[in-house]
């Protein structure tokens, strides 16, 4: 008693857009074109067009087709990014307020200057984290010369005073 109305293929949400998309896409990049193309004066949808004329690798085309397929559908562009899985939940949630204020520059460069301090935290992070792995190391270096090298010559040599002293 059931009849179908409709059919959609749904998109496998792990297939290699998803993954591919996230892999290949420089989001603060990404981000800094779509700012700069949407303070200048063009539509979210002028501007995804744009940005797709740029790239080069297939998946961030397909990327910016789902984009821009979405836009045509009526969709929000925060609700676009979310569907394609190639997007922090972060730039997400700016996008979504951006939209509701119509502030979407000032949301993309609040994300941009979040992306940015968190570069440098990772960067300063690592840095700090030089120091005790170079020690570590040179301890690990030093520990293993003396076990190789220079324990087995004095137990040969504490060998000869023993058979020397008994003898």
């Amino acid at each position: 008693g059931i009849v179908v109305l409709d059919l959609r293929l749904q998109a496998d949400r792990t297939g290699p857009t998803r993954r591919g998309a996230r892999l290949a896409l420089d989001i603060p990049a990404w981000c800094r074109e779509l700012r700069t193309l949407v303070d200048a004066g063009m539509s979210v949808s002028e501007a995804l067009d744009t940005l797709r004329l740029q790239v080069r690798p297939q998946a961030q085309t397909r990327l910016h087709d789902e984009l821009v397929r979405g836009l045509r559908q009526g969709r929000r562009l925060s609700d676009a990014m979310a569907d394609t899985g190639a997007f922090p939940p972060l730039l997400l949630a700016g996008v979504r307020a951006g939209e509701r204020t119509s502030g979407l520059v000032v949301a993309l460069d609040d994300y941009l200057r979040h992306a940015e301090s968190m570069a440098r935290l990772t960067q300063r992070a690592r840095h700090a984290a030089l120091y005790p792995g170079l020690v570590a190391g040179l301890g690990l270096v030093i520990t293993v010369f003396l076990l190789v090298g220079v324990v087995p010559r004095f137990a040969h040599l504490y060998g000869d005073l023993t058979a020397r002293l008994a003898a």
